[in-house]
């Protein structure tokens, strides 16, 4: 009994101390976006001064490529924003002592939330066996809501993402 309530309590410790990192991490991660929001207005402004390029002449279609996608800055604050929900999600991820020698505990679960970080939907796109993985997976993200806003440089109402867990934790 006694080496239990010293486990809650290790574990209540933790939490804190996960709350206070990612209270920082928040703080930190809102001035950055806003940084970037700010160098992105910035070279918008300069930008609208110069002339539009032109167009490059057309190709046939079997030959033409198509866009390469890049990592602009909203790639880059969006990658940010969800590793930050990884890492809260990640922070309320202390699997039950019952489950840790557990075979096939492996979920995927899509999180949808809106533009103040409420979780406003989540589903299984793939369920572990395990009745208990799943349900300890759903419970962990439901102890990190709310995450925090999305940060308006990503100009979205809504994002979705696509979380793995495992027994090692939340990718």
């Amino acid at each position: 009994e006694l080496a239990r309530k010293l486990k809650q309590e290790a574990r209540r410790e933790a939490q804190l101390e996960n709350q206070a990192l990612l209270a920082e991490i928040r703080a930190k991660l809102a001035e950055q976006a806003l940084e970037e929001e700010r160098d992105l207005f910035k070279k918008t402004s300069e930008i609208d001064d110069i002339p539009p390029a032109p167009e490059p002449p057309s190709q046939p279609d079997s030959t033409q490529s198509k866009p390469s996608s890049s990592l602009g800055s909203s790639g880059i604050i969006g990658h940010q924003y969800y590793t930050t929900v990884g890492a809260i999600i990640q922070s309320h991820w202390a699997l039950p002592p019952n489950l840790e020698n557990g075979a096939d505990l492996q979920a995927t679960l899509v999180i949808k939330i809106n533009q103040n970080g409420k979780i406003i939907d989540m589903f299984f796109e793939k369920k572990s066996p395990n009745a208990m993985f799943n349900q300890f997976v759903t419970n962990s993200v439901n102890a990190s809501d709310p995450l925090p806003p999305i940060p308006p440089a990503l100009g979205l109402k809504e994002i979705e993402f696509e979380m793995f867990f495992s027994k090692e934790g939340v990718h």
